[in-house]
C-alpha cells in the first residue's frame, strides 16, 4: 500500500496541474468539477493507501488499521465514518461533473438552474451524513465478536484482539444504509437526458453535426474516465458479495479486494490524462521534449476540442 502510494503521488500531483493550468478554454467550465472529483478521489486514495490501510476479517465486516491512523490510536468507527464519506464524495462529485455539462448544455434557460444548488447542497449533506445509522449503532465489541465467531467458525482467534473493531452484526443493514445514497442513480438518470438531448438536437438540427460530434466526444471521454475506475471497485464488490453470501473467509482474498480497490484513484487519474488530449500533450511533453516541436502538438494545443477523444 505504501509503494503504491508512492507512485500514485506523483501522478495524482501531475494530473491536479493538469486541470489547474493545463485546461484549454473549451473544457473551462468543467474545470472545477473535474478538479473536485479528482481531489476527492485522491482523498480516498490517500485514506486507502496511507492514513487507514483497512485489513478486513470478510465475511465478518471486522478489521484494524495499519495506516497511520491506526498509529495514532483513532477509533475503528472514525476511520470507517472518514471512508465512507470520501466514498460518497467522489460517487456525488461524479453527479456533480455531468450534471454542470448537463446544464452548460442544455438547461441555461430552465428551471434547473433555480434548483441546482439545492439539489447539491441535498446530495453532500447525504454525502456526509448517510451512514450516521450504522456509526451509531456499533455494537458492543466483546459480545459482537463472539456472536459472529458463533456464526463463522472458520474465523481466526485474532479477531478477539483489542485492535479489531467490529462494525455491525447485520451485514444486510449496512447495505441498506448505504442505498440511502443516491447519486449513482442521479448520474445515470443526467446522462440519458443529456443523449436525449443530443438526439433531440440533432432531429431538431439545432446545432451543427461538427458541434454535436464534439460535444458527443467529450460526453465519452467523461464517462470513460468514470467507468474505466469502475472496474476496480466491481471486481472486489462481487468479490465481498460472494464472500458474504456464502459465509467464506479467505484472507488472501480480503487482500487483494482492498489492494485492487486502493488502485482506484491512480486508475482514475491515469484514465483522466490519457482521455483528454490536451492533458496527454502535456504528459508527451514532458517525456519528450521533441513531441512539443511535433506538428499534432500544435495542433492539439490550437483545437484542442478536436482532440478530446481521438483514440476512442
Amino acid at each position: 500500500m505504501h509503494i503504491l502510494c508512492l507512485i500514485s503521488l506523483p501522478i495524482h500531483i501531475f494530473g491536479t496541474v493538469c486541470i489547474i493550468f493545463k485546461t484549454p478554454n473549451q473544457m473551462k467550465s468543467m474545470k472545477w468539477p473535474m478538479l473536485n472529483l479528482h481531489l476527492w478521489s485522491i482523498s480516498l486514495d490517500l485514506s486507502f493507501n496511507c492514513l487507514v490501510i483497512p485489513f478486513m476479517y470478510q465475511p465478518v465486516l471486522a478489521g484494524y488499521s495499519l495506516g497511520i491512523f491506526g498509529a495514532l490510536g483513532v477509533e475503528g468507527k472514525d476511520m470507517y465514518y472518514l471512508c465512507m464519506v470520501q466514498v460518497a464524495g467522489v460517487i456525488v462529485s461524479v453527479a456533480c461533473l455531468f450534471e454542470t455539462r448537463f446544464f452548460i448544455l442544455y438547461a441555461r434557460e430552465t428551471f434547473w438552474k433555480h434548483l441546482r444548488r439545492p439539489w447539491l447542497l441535498f446530495n453532500y449533506t447525504i454525502a456526509l451524513t448517510y451512514m450516521l445509522p450504522t456509526y451509531l449503532a456499533v455494537p458492543d465489541q466483546i459480545s459482537g465478536k463472539i456472536y459472529q465467531f458463533g456464526r463463522y467458525p472458520c474465523l481466526p482467534k485474532e479477531v478477539y484482539d483489542e485492535k479489531v473493531f467490529l462494525l455491525s452484526t447485520w451485514s444486510t443493514g449496512v447495505a441498506y444504509n448505504s442505498c440511502l445514497n443516491t447519486a449513482s442513480q442521479q448520474t445515470l438518470i443526467i446522462v440519458g437526458l443529456i443523449f436525449w438531448n443530443m438526439r433531440k438536437s440533432t432531429n431538431g438540427v439545432k446545432i451543427s453535426k461538427k458541434t454535436l460530434e464534439m460535444h458527443r466526444l467529450f460526453l465519452r471521454a467523461l464517462i470513460l474516465q468514470v467507468t474505466i475506475p469502475l472496474v476496480t471497485v466491481l471486481g472486489p464488490l462481487i468479490i465481498n458479495i460472494f464472500i458474504i453470501y456464502n459465509s467464506y473467509y479467505n484472507q488472501g482474498a480480503n487482500n487483494i479486494s482492498i489492494c485492487i480497490m486502493a488502485t482506484h484513484g491512480l486508475v482514475s487519474t491515469m484514465a483522466m490524462i490519457y482521455l483528454h488530449k490536451s492533458y496527454w500533450a502535456v504528459l508527451m511533453q514532458v517525456l519528450s521534449p521533441k513531441w512539443s516541436n511535433s506538428r499534432v502538438f500544435t495542433l492539439v494545443h490550437s483545437r484542442p476540442q478536436n482532440f478530446v477523444s481521438n483514440k476512442l
